[in-house]
């Protein structure tokens, strides 16, 4: 294998590791965190949050199964940075909500 090849491949490594450290801190960890958060310092009631992080849950699950598609019809490197977008908006959301 050539140099170029290895570090190319320690590249994509290394960015597969940060895009999961990221997207399941804050997409499958960051709920739990953000569920006392809002109850404590909103008062919003722990069923209405429930649901809230359930409905995240659900909608991660339906936009996973469309992964293999979006990857062969836009690219993998598009799709993984409108992911991590949209999953920064995502967290950005949660924290600002003002009600319900």
């Amino acid at each position: 294998m050539s140099e170029g090849a290895d570090r190319h491949g320690a590249r994509v490594r290394w960015t597969a590791f940060v895009v999961a450290v990221f997207g399941w801190g804050v997409g499958f960890y960051g709920p739990a965190v953000y569920l006392p958060v809002l109850h404590q310092t909103r008062g919003w009631s722990l069923s209405i949050l429930s649901a809230a992080i359930t409905a995240h849950y659900l909608v991660s699950a339906v936009l996973i199964i469309t992964l293999p598609d979006a990857y062969r019809c836009f690219g993998m490197v598009r799709v993984t940075v409108i992911g991590t977008l949209c999953g920064a908006a995502g967290a950005i959301a949660w924290g600002s909500a003002q009600q319900p």
